[in-house]
């Protein structure tokens, strides 16, 4: 009885996070939809930040998102992520959310010296789609 009871916690406390999440969830065709710009973006950053590439990097963020993270900061970013995580190895969709119009993928990333990146990409629904919001945490980051 006791394990069932803990199960049954375990599922509670699941439903509880999720519904605490901000805007509500894309699934299904609409996800799909999503991510089929989405995707690409994701692509792009994380190759333009493997390689370097800051322009690559860059292509789809919006005027805040390229003011605040300039040639500078990206290398300050390359340099961290690649002293603490590694380098990029892959990733899978954990979720899509739309908070007002903005949709926020987030990604479970796999980095060669941390397992588990999460990575928080926010871009406009409307088009042109742009980046408005990039994060990375994992442990290992926070260290």
């Amino acid at each position: 009885m006791k394990p069932f009871r803990v199960l049954l916690v375990g599922i509670l406390l699941i439903l509880t996070l999720t519904a605490c999440l901000p805007g509500k969830g894309v699934k299904g065709a609409d996800q799909e939809a999503v991510l089929t710009y989405t995707e690409p973006i994701a692509d792009r950053i994380l190759n333009g930040l493997e390689t370097g590439d800051y322009a690559l990097f860059s292509q789809d963020f919006n005027d805040q998102m390229l003011q605040g993270l300039t040639e500078d900061s990206f290398q300050q970013l390359r340099d961290l992520l690649s002293s603490k995580v590694g380098s990029y190895q892959s990733r899978k969709v954990s979720s899509v959310r739309d908070i007002d119009g903005t949709l926020l993928v987030i990604y479970t990333a796999v980095y060669s010296d941390a397992k588990q990146v999460v990575i928080q990409l926010s871009v406009t629904g409307s088009e042109p789609h742009l980046v408005t919001g990039l994060y990375f945490d994992a442990p290992e980051l926070r260290k």
